[in-house]
């Protein structure tokens, strides 16, 4: 590649990247995601930090508010469960649906983008460690989703079953046969997804242990989001306070050799991960008292 055609991409990566920001600051994150798209599946393409950052803040901002929209939806669902008509459910189903699949669509393109683009031309294991973290974050959202589906359809299956009218059952018949089948579809694809989600993390967290300080935010940042994961995906209570335990006292240990700048962020992370020890220990003590009566 000659220096004139050199230049030109230079000048179309920064014309992006200043859209990237443009859309960042007037929160159209459809538009940011598809500008740092642009430049991370050009060839040879290394991010640079500023670019990083923008592309972990468009996945987070639009994949975040997408969940938070499906929280919603799921928390009206079952507000209103058996108080709709069936016109009124099947609407409501589908609207979920709807931002389901969006939520899966874009974790499904950052994952293709880091496995095709980024890591293709990364060098400095930092970022290695960044692009593992991520695939294993949007993995566990695309988890999420799909445990979030098998549990309201066996609640479905749970309120079929206590129900006594016949005419209803059979008419179901072959719905449920539907609905089963998907259901078995959607179960394999889960597990498929948890298995992804678990080995980017567990990739991530080799290389966190021989590359990063005890107290560095990257790390911090993983291991809170790696037991979170435990938590909410695999339902392991005990691993995932070990995990957040771990990376809390590591921290604890090592936080005054960070600069300022690392600092704060430690502190940040670190309060989250003693408040989600503090509810965890809660859940998991009650846990054992359930069993013990």
């Amino acid at each position: 590649m000659n220096k004139l055609s050199n230049q030109k991409g230079e000048n179309q990566r920064d014309k992006l990247l200043l859209q990237a920001r443009l859309a960042q600051q007037t929160q159209r994150f459809e538009e940011m995601v598809k500008f740092v798209n642009m430049i991370a599946q050009e060839d040879g393409v290394q991010l640079r930090r500023e670019e990083e950052i923008l592309l972990s803040s468009a996945y987070k901002s639009l994949v975040g508010n997408k969940r938070a929209e499906l929280r919603v939806l799921m928390q009206i669902e079952k507000n209103e469960r058996g108080n709709q008509t069936p016109a009124q459910n099947k609407y409501l189903m589908k609207y979920i649906n709807k931002i389901e699949k969006e939520i899966c669509l874009r974790c499904e393109e950052i994952n293709s983008l880091i496995d095709r683009n980024l890591m293709k031309y990364v060098s400095d294991l930092k970022q290695k460690i960044l692009y593992f973290k991520l695939k294993g974050d949007y993995m566990r959202y695309y988890a999420e989703v799909l445990k979030t589906r098998l549990l309201m359809y066996h609640m479905r299956e749970q309120s079929y079953l206590q129900d006594d009218d016949s005419n209803h059952s059979s008419n179901r018949d072959e719905e449920d046969e539907n609905e089963q089948a998907l259901s078995n579809f959607e179960f394999k694809e889960f597990e498929e997804v948890n298995e992804e989600a678990l080995f980017a993390y567990s990739e991530a967290e080799k290389l966190a242990k021989s590359e990063l300080a005890l107290s560095n935010p990257l790390r911090l940042a993983l291991y809170l989001n790696m037991s979170v994961y435990f938590f909410e995906i695999q339902d392991k209570v005990k691993q995932a306070i070990q995990i957040a335990n771990e990376a809390f006292q590591g921290a604890i240990n090592n936080i005054e050799s960070e600069n300022e700048e690392n600092y704060r962020d430690c502190t940040l992370i670190m309060q989250l991960l003693r408040d989600n020890i503090t509810y965890w220990n809660e859940i998991y003590q009650q846990k054992e008292y359930d069993q013990e009566y």
